[in-house]
């Protein structure tokens, strides 16, 4: 519930993070059974490790790649999985 919702669409999945938050009551058994399992298997799943990088232009000459710095987006649903492992690994 503590989604950030400014943020507009999700970046792997195309869905607005207003709509996954909306949803969060009627989703949340689905989610919690693919983190289980993921977990307990030791498998990352695969449309969780897709990102979208974005150059950010660190001023400068805009020709010059190295003027540049990558900026990479993951999906909601990644960031939730993230500090759900986070969380587990503090408290073990």
């Amino acid at each position: 519930m503590n989604l950030k919702v400014e943020k507009s669409i999700d970046a792997t999945i195309g869905i607005p993070r207003k709509c996954l938050k909306l949803a969060a009551n009627h989703i949340y058994e689905v989610l919690t059974i693919v983190f289980n399992n993921s977990l307990q298997l030791g498998i990352f799943p695969d449309i969780f490790q897709i990102s979208r990088v974005t150059p950010i232009d660190n001023r400068g000459n805009d020709l010059d790649p190295s003027n540049y710095r990558s900026i990479s987006t993951i999906s909601a649903l990644t960031q939730i999985f993230e500090k759900l492992i986070c969380e587990q690994l503090v408290n073990y």
